[in-house]
Parts: C-alpha cells; structure tokens; sequence
C-alpha cells in the first residue's frame, strides 16, 4: 500500500493500524524534501530523499529503509566538502517493550 499522504512530522508515521493486520503485511512510504534539525554543530545541505517500508512480523515491526542527504560540513581531515550520504538502517520494533520503555520514563 502506497501513501502520499502529507507528513505532519518528517520521518514520524502512524503505523498503529499495521500492528492490526497479520504479519506480512506493509506500508510504503516516500521521503522526499523532508528536513531536520540537527542541532548547531550540523546543517542538511540537501533534503532527505528515499524510502520507508514498515512491515508487520509475528513480534512487532521491521523497518526497512533507504535515505540519502547530505550534510554542509568539510572533512577535518582533508578539509574538503563532505560527500553525500547514503543510509539503509532496517530496525525491528516491539511494540510492548516500546511501551514499557515509555512507562518506565513517564514514571521517574
């Protein structure tokens, strides 16, 4: 299942209703213009561009993704513009230790 729809938060989606559907299951997802903040010391000098594909398991979730960016930094090194990135984290997630990770940080 593809979605277009607009994304409120960049590279945040709402994956409740694929922990409804049997395991096996996706979502698509395009990354495209999406930006960030990282903070003062790091600036994106291009958009983040790829794609998400969250797929239900008997456990949770896996996460599969391909993202490209770069940042507008140089090499300490060699004192040149740092090339682009290109990042492919795939991820599982437990949804019941995700929310007892959540308790345990709401409960001091």
């Amino acid at each position: 299942m593809k979605s277009n729809r607009p994304v409120v938060e960049p590279l945040v989606w709402n994956v409740a209703g694929l922990l409804d559907d049997e395991p096996g299951a996706t979502r698509d997802y395009v990354v495209a213009g999406a930006t960030i903040d990282l903070g003062d010391d790091l600036r994106l000098a291009d958009p983040i561009e790829g794609h998400v594909r969250p797929a239900r398991t008997n456990r949770g979730l896996l996460v599969i993704a391909e993202l490209d960016t770069s940042l507008a930094a140089e090499c300490s090194r060699c004192v040149r513009d740092e090339d682009g990135i290109h990042d492919h984290p795939d991820e599982e997630m437990d949804p019941r230790l995700e929310a007892l990770r959540n308790f345990k940080a709401d409960d001091g």
